[in-house]
């Protein structure tokens, strides 16, 4: 014979609902080691934030075209970052104008609007350096990757040719 279940046999929905007691978060506590992980972990962070503004307003600094004209002879280097020729060009140009003076480098970002209206404006392509004197007239072109010798000699010359003619912006 079959038993029936009634009621008797079922939990109610309130018993089943009951919940165990909250268990007490344990107290935070710091070891010596955590905090001087913590400690760390923060001074690396602020270390990184600063390197990376200082590489950032040296970036900007160097893709600032707006000086061109500004009394002092420039030589821009039309950049593409994904090509490895103009990679290399930058890095010679970089070794090559460390001690100029009397010159500022700067580059034309092809990945920029301004950079690539530069390249436009004079019909050249990547891996190409623009002279302008202390005006900021367009004096002389180069293109092509040539060795940090050829390209210093390839300044020194174009820079000489400006004081010939007083373009140099220098007294």
């Amino acid at each position: 014979m079959a038993r029936k279940r009634g009621r008797q046999g079922r939990k109610s929905h309130k018993q089943a609902r009951v919940a165990a007691p909250a268990k007490r978060a344990a107290p935070i506590s710091f070891s010596r080691r955590s905090w001087l992980l913590t400690a760390g972990a923060t001074v690396a962070a602020a270390s990184g934030a600063s390197v990376l503004h200082a590489w950032d307003v040296q970036t900007r600094e160097l893709h600032d075209l707006e000086v061109i004209g500004n009394g002092v002879p420039v030589v821009v280097q039309v950049h593409d970052t994904s090509c490895p020729t103009c990679r290399r060009l930058k890095s010679v140009m970089s070794a090559v104008m460390d001690d100029k003076d009397d010159v500022t480098y700067r580059i034309a970002d092809l990945s920029t609007p301004d950079g690539r209206d530069m390249a436009q404006r004079y019909r050249v392509p990547k891996v190409t350096l623009l002279f302008f004197d202390a005006r900021g007239e367009h004096r002389y072109t180069h293109t092509g990757l040539e060795s940090a010798e050829r390209i210093e000699t390839i300044v020194d010359d174009v820079l000489s040719e400006m004081r010939r003619d007083g373009a140099t912006g220098a007294s």
